[in-house]
């Protein structure tokens, strides 16, 4: 039996598949050391159960996933330029649908997290970390 919040970032996941295809969405994979292009690895993050609808009535939840955006190119200023356009169209894949084809409330989000890490004898992967918060109903607390 799948969980609504499984169901949730297995959406978000296809959502962003769909949309940047060349980026390789996956879900909880080890980080890449070197990274061929473009990467989006989307992060289970945490739930929060909000409240309860009378005694035995449907949680309304808060999950905070993270997708990690990864650009790794030649220069940093290209390096830069790949993140930058890789976190619009994450931005505008996110804004498409934003209760995942009815599956949720809906969702929003702030800025990214960026961070450059630098590889010796290589070109250093750029990162940014986008945390939505993403607001669904479930039967259970841990749903």
């Amino acid at each position: 039996m799948t969980t609504t919040a499984e169901a949730v970032l297995n959406a978000l996941r296809d959502q962003l598949r769909a949309a940047i295809p060349d980026a390789d969405a996956q879900r909880n994979v080890d980080v890449p050391e070197r990274v061929v292009g473009r990467r989006i690895i989307i992060r289970d993050g945490r739930r929060v159960p909000e409240e309860q609808l009378g005694t035995e009535g449907p949680w309304y939840m808060a999950l905070r996933p993270e997708i990690e955006m990864y650009a790794q190119a030649g220069t940093p200023v290209a390096r830069d330029a790949a993140l930058a356009a890789l976190g619009l169209e994450v931005d505008a894949a996110l804004s498409a649908d934003l209760t995942l084809g009815g599956l949720v409330f809906g969702m929003d989000w702030g800025d990214p997290e960026i961070d450059t890490e630098r590889i010796p004898g290589a070109a250093g992967v750029k990162a940014a970390v986008l945390e939505p918060t993403v607001d669904y109903q479930s039967a259970t607390r841990i749903g």
